[in-house]
C-alpha cells in the first residue's frame, strides 16, 4: 500500500514534491531516543543528530537508519521486515533501491534523491558544475552505508526540517531540491546565495530566520515555487528555465531576507487580476471557493500560498505580532501581496520575468 501511494505521487507530482511528501514518514528517523524497528530482528535507538553516528560503535546503527530512511522515501521500508542483521539490511536496501530505479514511474524521483545525497558544491569555485566521485547507483549506495552521516544530514535538512513546526531556519537544500529540475542544465550555478558568510556552503549554512514571526511556513514556500514552475510547463517548452537568487542581511545589518526567482516565459497576462484573486483568499472571513476556482492554472499556487498564511488577522486585530494584509490600493513596485505586523513586512512581487518573496523586520537580529 505504501509503495503504491508513493508510486502514485511519483506519477502525479513533480519529483521534488513527491520526495517532500515523505516528510511525515521520516519524522521517526530523527526523533531522539526513538526505538526504530527496522525489521523483526533489527532495532536501533535513534539519534537526533546524524553526527552522533560517526563513532565506530554507532556507525552500523547509522547505516541501518539510513537504509530505513531511503526505502521510506520510496515507500519500500516494509521490505526490510525479514532482514536478520545489518548485512541483510544493507543488501536488501541496495536490491530494492536498484529495482525501483528501473521502474519508469520512479525514474526521476530516484534521480532527484540520488542527486540530493551525492552532489557536492565547492564553496571556492562559484558557478562550477557539481562534482560527483561516482555515478553508479550500486557504488553510491555502498558509499552511503560506509559513511551514513552526510546522507542523513542531507535528508534531515532537505526533507525533515521544512515541516518542523518549531524550526525557524530556512536551509538552502530544500530550495535547491525544489528548483533543481528547472535550473538551466540543472546547474547549481543558477542558485546564488548572498550574505555575510559569502558563498553558500550547502552542508552547513542556512538561510537563517532567527525570528519566529514569519507568516508562512517554509514548506508552503517550497510548494508555491514548485507550483509556479509547473504551471509554466507547456508542450513546446517542457521545462521552464529559472535562476534563483537568495539574499540575507548580515548580523549587524537591518534584518531582511529575499528569494528572487527568474522564470522564462512569464508574461504581463500572468499578472492580470492576480492581486485581486490573492486578496480574496486573504480576506477575513476568507473566500475558500477561490482556491478550487484557480486550481490548475498560474494563479493557483499564489492563492494556495495566501490561504496558508499564518496568524493573519482582521482589521480589529490589535496584536503587534498579528499579520494583516496591506490594502490592495497600497501595493507598489509590482507587488501582488503584502502583509505587515507591528515589526515587519512580508511581500510577494511579480514583474515580467521575476518573482520575489521578501521579508524584512524593523529590529536587528541578535549578535
Amino acid at each position: 500500500m505504501q509503495r503504491d501511494t508513493q508510486e502514485l505521487r511519483a506519477v502525479l507530482y513533480d519529483p521534488g514534491k513527491a520526495i517532500f511528501e515523505s516528510h511525515a514518514k521520516l519524522a521517526s528517523v530523527f526523533l531522539d531516543g526513538h526505538r526504530l524497528i527496522i525489521s523483526n530482528h533489527v532495532l536501533v535507538i535513534v539519534e537526533h543528530q546524524p553526527t552522533h553516528y560517526s563513532t565506530r560503535k554507532k556507525l552500523e546503527d547509522g547505516a541501518c537508519v539510513l537504509s530505513y530512511a531511503l526505502l521510506s522515501v520510496l515507500g519500500r521500508e516494509a521490505q526490510l521486515q525479514k532482514c536478520k542483521d545489518l548485512k541483510e539490511v544493507k543488501e536488501k536496501t541496495k536490491t530494492e533501491f536498484l529495482e525501483i530505479a528501473s521502474v519508469p514511474a520512479f525514474k526521476e524521483m530516484v534521480e532527484d534523491l540520488t542527486w540530493l545525497l551525492s552532489v557536492t558544491y565547492d564553496k571556492d569555485s562559484k558557478g562550477q558544475h557539481p562534482s560527483r566521485q561516482d555515478t553508479e547507483l550500486n557504488i553510491l549506495i555502498d558509499k552511503w552505508h560506509l559513511d551514513p552521516v552526510a546522507p542523513l544530514e542531507r535528508l534531515k535538512h532537505a526533507i525533515h526540517y521544512p515541516y518542523k513546526p518549531d524550526r525557524v531556519g530556512w536551509h538552502p537544500w530544500p530550495l535547491l531540491l525544489a528548483l533543481k529540475r528547472y535550473f538551466r542544465n540543472q546547474e547549481l550555478s543558477a542558485f546564488e546565495f548572498d550574505g555575510n558568510s559569502g558563498l553558500m556552503n550547502c552542508d552547513t549554512s542556512s538561510i537563517d530566520f532567527p525570528l519566529p514571526q514569519s507568516p508562512v511556513r517554509y514548506s508552503s514556500i517550497l510548494r508555491f515555487l514548485i507550483g509556479v514552475c509547473i504551471s509554466k510547463v507547456t508542450a513546446d517548452k517542457p521545462e521552464p528555465l529559472v535562476s534563483c537568487h537568495v539574499t540575507r542581511s548580515g548580523r549587524r545589518e537591518p534584518f531582511q531576507r529575499m528569494i528572487s526567482v527568474k522564470i522564462e516565459g512569464l508574461t504581463k497576462k500572468d499578472n492580470e487580476g492576480l492581486a485581486k484573486v490573492i486578496y480574496s483568499a486573504l480576506s477575513v472571513p476568507r473566500d475558500w471557493r477561490i482556491e478550487d476556482g484557480t486550481s490548475g492554472n498560474f494563479h493557483g499556487p499564489f492563492v494556495r500560498l495566501a490561504s496558508e498564511m499564518l496568524g493573519v488577522g482582521g482589521e480589529d486585530s490589535e496584536q503587534t505580532d498579528r499579520w494583516m494584509p496591506v490594502p490592495i490600493s497600497e501595493l507598489v513596485n509590482n507587488e501582488i501581496m503584502k502583509l505587515k505586523n507591528g515589526n515587519g513586512i512580508f511581500s510577494v512581487s511579480l514583474d515580467q520575468d521575476s518573482l520575489k518573496l521578501k521579508w524584512s523586520h524593523e529590529t536587528k537580529p541578535s549578535a
